[in-house]
């Protein structure tokens, strides 16, 4: 019989490397916009939930005559 060989072809790893990248680069853009929501306070009601300023007393915006 005839011998046949038969080699291994090698995997590329451009491929997992443009993959890791983009991976790591849209982890990097959802950790970016969570840290800016936390920043400027987005999703967060502790401020809505007091009361209403007083006016200071003597202002002309006074009601009391």
């Amino acid at each position: 019989m005839a011998d046949i060989n038969i080699e291994k072809k090698r995997s590329n790893i451009w491929p997992w490397i443009i993959a890791i990248l983009i991976i790591l680069a849209l982890l990097w853009a959802f950790a970016r916009h969570r840290n800016n929501n936390a920043a400027t306070g987005y999703g967060d009601t502790t401020a809505i939930q007091g009361t209403a300023p007083v006016p200071a007393s003597g202002t002309a915006s006074s009601t009391r005559p």
